[in-house]
């Protein structure tokens, strides 16, 4: 029983109009709402009036807080529509906007984060901001309604002042989205590279890094603790770019963080998946929202975990986040939705807690016990009165607890699951965002193709290219162009950065699973977008909206975002994309932003490492180069002839491989793929990885590194050899 989407209530403003499920939460307020537009940008400046601007999205639990308490209040919206001109910003739709405004939050001191509240004037310029403000003074913040009267009162009475906090706070903005990053940092970059160990700041952010890990819980820092995807694919890459003693240790952190991750309430134990964020230092007590993201970033680690060590455990988380979002996120055409809500009918995690007596009620006398155990469910809870699923026992622990061998123990185990499941599913559910996101999808897109091309899942590849053919169907406009966001109908937002850099991650890691001409296609027409449209050679950095794009961007400014956030920097994206197309196609002007983004934001890298994990791993690239491999396919090899080379290509751990070859559909089938007719570009005769390996009448591998190749590989033992041996440390353990 699954909570419907967020229905307005009462009369509705003009946000009815809209089809961003968040702004939708917002139709029935008494607040008079514009969506992001030039209407409301007029009347602001028609009437002299400042801007209230809030950021938010639908899963997010203290916007939900915020909307009920003051947004629905009619008082408090009564002392808004008096006094400012009030827009709503979905931050999934328009990631420009809300990135362009957190930082500004930044430099007025209120913080990031969501909801997000900023004061602008009519032109757009911020004067005041915050996140979450309560409707009376409480935990040291302001009430709400008395904020609005202030800040009005401020405006009309002192306006020189608010203009030159306004124009600071501009100026700083212009000077961090224009002036390239440089200093000390750049020059250190340029002296490595001339000493070809461009390597060199990464190891320095490295040990800063080293320095913040935390060894007793994992992760990084205290509380709240995030599931950092670039972090840890950063320190578990080191068992492959690293030397020593730190490499190993830096790799074995990752694991033990991912081991903390799905030990903790942030992993469902239940459905599967993981949730935002723990709000604890031991990963235990999640805020419950699920974000797609997370569900494709995390499994695409764990399977790294998996390809490095061996171990099960991996792989199983893996395959239950995949499979959660194969069965509760995805839309019956193939691509996959937005979040599940953090909250269910208005309380937070309401759908995922435990007493007792329901764990109980769900399964009887006899497993009862078991699962109170291992779960952790006791009668004073973790959130009033109620627990949240977590592993309290290890297995071995739990086995000689209840005298049951460890095959007996893991039968039990997987039997309550499934009951405590199907009791949960007849709860009220979480409601969903069910917008798609071309970025995200290709987050999620990517992962899949890769599980599939791991793990030899057939279905895993399939729900990629359902995904993938599903956005080049009806997310493509007649030009080509990438459209921001779909759910059935409304008026388009035009694509950004991200989707086109993530969705060309999902086309490349397609390619490299099946190796169909197609997916190149889409990948080629995707990297020469990043280039064209998105790529400012002047400043060697990319933009987050393409010119003509950003019509009703404020300032002028075009923003841009090479830090990690909740997702990967996507000028990191971008560029890493970009140097494996060069590879695949033989293009060298495709190199250029890699090497230039690292050298620009050298010094942001060694000042704050935390936020650029992916330029750093973009670092590494660039210094390492490709472990180029090569499969020589003949037209008429089967399925069980190509499934052993397919396991040696991609078992091994190797986060440099760029695998090249000819179609496997014995492996995966005749699905056809149609690419709209304007990513249709020709392809070179001769792919470099492929040029003169033709198939003969039996598979054969080759694996370059350096413009050096091996002979042909005619046994896929032989092949996995070459890949494993490049990790500089033990995996087992």
């Amino acid at each position: 029983m699954r909570a419907g989407e967020h229905k307005p209530q009462g009369k509705l403003n003009r946000l009815a109009g809209e089809t961003s499920p968040y702004l939708l939460q917002h139709a029935g307020n008494p607040v008079d709402w514009y969506p992001w537009g030039p209407e409301a940008l007029r009347r602001a400046r028609d009437e002299d009036r400042p801007i209230l601007l809030s950021i938010g999205y639908s899963a997010c639990h203290w916007c939900h807080v915020m909307e009920a308490e003051s947004f629905s209040n009619p008082e408090i919206a009564e002392v808004m529509n008096r006094h400012f001109v009030c827009i709503k910003v979905d931050r999934e739709e328009r990631p420009d906007l809300d990135h362009l405004y957190q930082q500004a939050a930044e430099i007025l001191g209120g913080g990031g984060g969501w909801p997000l509240t900023v004061f602008l004037t009519p032109d757009g310029a911020p004067f005041y901001a915050g996140t979450y403000f309560p409707p009376v003074e409480r935990h040291g913040l302001p009430a709400f309604p008395d904020l609005l009267e202030a800040l009005a009162r401020l405006y009309r009475e002192e306006r020189d002042r608010v203009e030159e906090v306004a124009r600071q706070v501009v100026t700083v903005l212009r000077l961090a989205h224009e002036r390239p990053a440089g200093g000390a940092g750049a020059a250190r970059v340029r002296e490595a590279a001339r000493m070809h160990r461009a390597a060199l700041p990464v190891e320095e952010a490295l040990r800063w890094l080293d320095r913040h890990a935390d060894r007793e819980m994992g992760g990084f820092g205290r509380a709240p603790k995030f599931p950092n995807a670039p972090l840890l694919r950063l320190f578990l890459a080191q068992a492959r770019f690293g030397e020593g003693k730190e490499a190993e240790h830096r790799a074995r952190h990752a694991l033990f963080t991912l081991d903390r991750i799905l030990a903790g309430g942030i992993h469902d134990h239940l459905g599967g998946g993981f949730h935002r964020y723990a709000v604890d230092r031991r990963w235990l007590v999640p805020h419950f929202e699920k974000m797609l993201y997370d569900n494709a970033l995390i499994p695409w680690v764990l399977l790294e975990a998996y390809q490095l060590t061996g171990e099960a455990r991996y792989r199983a988380g893996a395959e239950a986040a995949l499979e959660y979002l194969m069965r509760e996120m995805r839309h019956p055409e193939g691509p996959f939705y937005t979040s599940q809500d953090a909250d269910t009918e208005g309380v937070e995690g309401g759908t995922f807690l435990w007493t007792p007596a329901e764990v109980e009620a769900a399964l009887g006398p006899d497993d009862a016990p078991l699962a109170l155990a291992y779960y952790g469910v006791t009668p004073e809870g973790h959130l009033e009165g109620r627990s949240v699923l977590h592993q309290a026992l290890d297995p071995e622990a739990a086995a000689r607890r209840f005298g049951l061998s460890r095959e007996a123990l893991a039968e039990r185990l997987e039997a309550i699951r499934r009951r405590l499941l199907e009791a949960r599913e007849a709860r009220p559910q979480p409601a969903r965002d069910t917008k798609i996101l071309p970025g995200w999808n290709g987050l999620a897109i990517a992962t899949f193709a890769r599980a599939g091309a791991v793990l030899g899942r057939v279905r895993y590849v399939a729900a990629a290219r359902e995904a993938f053919q599903f956005i080049a169907s009806r997310l493509v406009d007649g030009e080509g162009r990438l459209v921001r966001t779909w759910r059935a109908s409304g008026r388009p937002v035009t694509g950004q950065l991200d989707d086109y850099a993530y969705l060309a991650w999902g086309a490349l890691e397609l390619y490299q699973a099946t190796f169909e001409p197609s997916f190149l296609q889409a990948l080629a027409a995707l990297s020469g977008a990043l280039l064209d449209r998105f790529w400012d050679r002047e400043v060697g950095d990319f933009a987050l909206t393409a010119p003509g794009d950003g019509e009703e961007l404020p300032l002028g400014l075009r923003p841009r975002q090479a830090a990690d956030q909740a997702v990967p920097a996507p000028a990191a994206v971008a560029a890493w994309v970009l140097l494996a197309t060069a590879a695949l196609l033989g293009r060298d002007e495709y190199r250029e932003p890699a090497g230039r983004l690292v050298e620009r934001y050298a010094k942001a890298m060694l000042a704050n490492p935390w936020a650029h994990a992916s330029l750093l791993l973009l670092a590494q690239q660039v210094d390492a180069g490709w472990t180029e491999v090569t499969l020589a396919v003949p037209g008429g090899a089967a399925g069980e002839v190509l499934a052993p080379w397919m396991q040696a290509a991609f078992g091994p751990y190797a986060p440099d491989r760029l695998v090249a070859g000819w179609p496997l559909r014995a492996l995966w089938g005749e699905q056809a793929v149609s690419v709209p007719a304007s990513w249709r570009h020709p392809l070179p005769q001769a792919l470099p990885l492929l040029a003169g390996r033709e198939p003969g009448g039996a598979v054969e591998a080759y694996v370059c590194r350096h413009f050096t190749c091996s002979p042909p590989l005619r046994e896929p033992q032989e092949l996995r050899r070459r890949l494993e041996e490049a990790v500089r440390f033990p995996s087992s353990g």
